[in-house]
């Protein structure tokens, strides 16, 4: 997600709140869109009635817009593709060996 978003901030993002989820399969990619988009996941949530704390992920605690909804799309049809690339081009230099 990082190099499909080409931002050196998304890679910063990675080292300095990747760790900060719970999941290691949450925390990576929030931070690296989180600096994406030069905004702030996470802090206290409300769940069914039950405040819940959780992590800080970015600096900046602007609302989310309909560009940065676009741009997250955009971004992971880009990593789709990307995997998909590299999914076959594996497949066939697993193939040819």
């Amino acid at each position: 997600m990082a190099l499909c978003g080409t931002s050196k901030r998304a890679f910063q993002f990675i080292f300095s709140y990747g760790k900060a989820h719970k999941s290691p399969n949450a925390g990576y990619p929030e931070a690296a869109l989180s600096g994406i988009l030069d905004v702030q996941f996470g802090g206290d949530h409300d769940y069914f009635g039950e405040l819940v704390s959780k992590p800080k992920i970015g600096s900046n605690a602007r609302e989310i817009n309909i560009e940065d909804l676009n741009k997250t799309i955009q971004i992971n049809r880009t990593v789709e593709i990307l995997m998909i690339v590299l999914v076959i081009a594996t497949w066939i230099i697993i193939d040819l060996n």
